[in-house]
C-alpha cells in the first residue's frame, strides 16, 4: 500500500538540530566550570536515547508538514466546489441533462446487477435449473413469446414424452385483505397473485420453509381456495408468524386459506419472463383441465416445463415439433394458415430471465 504521508526530512536537518541543542547544553555546562569534554559527556546523557529523539523529531516534521498540506488544500477544494456550483447553475440545460445521464446510468447498472448477481453469481433457486424451460406459441412475423391456450397446456401436459412434468401460470393481480401482524393495520393491499398448476412447486424443485405446497386435490372445481405466500409478503404483511399457516384471508373478494410460505429469493417469476411481468407476491392453486374446451384462441397462460435428465432443450423442442405437425392436422382453421406462420418453442428458463447477459 502506497504511504501517503510526507516524506521523513533528510537526516542532515535533523541532525543538524539535534547537534544545535546539545552544543548548547555544551557551553551551560562549561560556563559552569565544567571541562569541555566532561560538559559534551553530560549534555549526551541528559538528552538521553539519541535514536528515539532523532525518530521522534522525524515524526514531528513529518506532522507538522502534513498539516501543512492539508490546509492548503482544503481551501483550493472548497473554491472548486464553489466554482462548479456556479457553472452548473448557468448552464442549467446542461446541469438537467448530466443529471439525467446519471440517474439513468446508475439504474440501468443497478438492474443490470440484480439480475446478474440473482442467477449468474447466486444461480436460481430451483433443483437442476438448467432443464426447465418457458414453452411458447410463437407467431414468426408478428409475436415471437406468445401465451397458451388451457387446451394447448392439457394436450402437452398429456405428452407421454420430452418432459418430466409442466405447469402453468397465470398472472392474476388482486387485492389481499384480512388477518395480518400485529399494528399492521390490516388495510387492503395490492398483490401480484399468480394462479398455478397444483404441481408448480413440485415442478421448481422448491420446498416451503412452512406448511406444505400444493396437492393434486387444490384447485379443482368447487375446492377451497388456498394460497402459498412468498417469504416477503409473509415478513410484510404478518411479521413472520410461524402460526400463519391455516389463517384465513380475502383475495380479491374471495376467502383463501393459507396453506404454506416459500424460502426466501422464491418469488417466480423471479424476472420479468414474457407477459409474466411481476415478481410473484403469492401464488393460488388451479387446474385447468377443467378449462380445456376453452377456445384454442384464448391464449393466456404461461407454461414451464422440466425436460428429462437424458433429454436436452433441444430434445424438447423436437418434440413440440411434432406436436404442431399434430395440432395442424387437428385444427387446420386454427394453426395450419401459412400467413400466421404459427409454431411452439421452449427456451430454457435462465436464458428467458438473463437474455444476453453472460459472465
Amino acid at each position: 500500500m502506497a504511504d501517503d504521508r510526507p516524506p521523513i526530512p533528510p537526516p542532515d536537518e535533523v541532525e543538524r538540530e539535534l547537534e544545535f541543542h546539545v552544543e548548547m547544553q555544551t557551553r551551560r555546562f562549561v560556563a559552569a566550570g565544567v571541562p569541555a569534554d566532561e560538559a559534551r559527556r553530560r549534555a549526551l546523557a541528559r538528552m538521553g536515547n539519541v535514536d528515539r529523539v532523532r525518530d521522534e523529531c522525524r515524526e514531528i516534521d513529518r506532522e507538522q508538514e502534513h498539516d501543512m498540506q492539508r490546509s492548503a488544500w482544503w481551501p483550493g477544494v472548497m473554491q472548486d466546489v464553489r466554482y462548479a456550483w456556479r457553472g452548473l447553475r448557468r448552464a442549467k440545460l446542461f446541469t438537467a441533462a448530466a443529471v439525467a445521464t446519471l440517474a439513468i446510468g446508475i439504474g440501468a447498472a443497478t438492474a443490470m446487477f440484480s439480475v446478474v448477481y440473482a442467477v449468474l453469481l447466486r444461480g436460481l433457486p430451483y433443483d437442476n435449473a438448467d432443464r426447465l424451460a418457458v414453452i411458447w406459441n410463437s407467431y414468426a412475423d408478428s409475436l415471437e413469446e406468445a401465451s397458451i391456450a388451457p387446451a394447448e397446456f392439457a394436450d402437452i401436459q398429456d405428452l407421454p414424452e420430452g418432459f418430466d412434468g409442466v405447469a402453468a401460470m397465470q398472472p392474476l393481480p388482486t387485492s389481499l385483505t384480512g388477518d395480518c401482524a400485529a399494528g399492521a393495520g390490516c388495510q387492503p393491499e395490492r398483490v401480484a397473485a399468480y394462479r398455478v398448476s397444483p404441481n408448480f412447486f413440485t415442478l421448481l424443485g422448491v420446498q416451503p420453509t412452512l406448511g406444505r405446497a400444493f396437492v393434486a386435490a387444490d384447485g379443482v372445481a368447487g375446492a377451497d381456495l388456498v394460497v402459498v405466500l412468498t417469504d416477503t409478503l409473509w415478513r410484510s404483511r404478518y411479521g413472520g408468524d410461524p402460526d400463519v399457516v391455516g389463517r384465513t384471508v380475502t383475495v380479491g373478494g374471495r376467502p383463501a386459506t393459507i396453506v404454506g410460505v416459500m424460502p426466501s429469493g422464491v418469488r417466480f417469476p423471479d424476472e420479468p419472463v414474457g407477459f409474466l411481468k411481476e415478481r410473484a407476491d403469492l401464488w393460488i392453486a388451479y387446474r385447468w383441465e377443467q378449462a380445456r374446451t376453452e377456445g384454442r384462441g384464448n391464449q393466456y397462460l404461461g407454461m414451464i416445463g422440466r425436460v428429462r435428465p437424458d433429454q436436452s432443450i433441444d430434445t424438447a423442442n423436437r418434440i413440440l415439433d411434432r406436436v404442431e405437425q399434430n395440432f395442424k392436422q387437428a385444427f387446420p382453421k386454427r394453426y395450419a394458415p401459412e400467413e400466421i406462420r404459427w409454431s411452439m418453442i421452449a427456451k430454457p428458463l435462465r436464458d428467458q430471465i438473463i437474455g444476453d447477459v453472460r459472465p
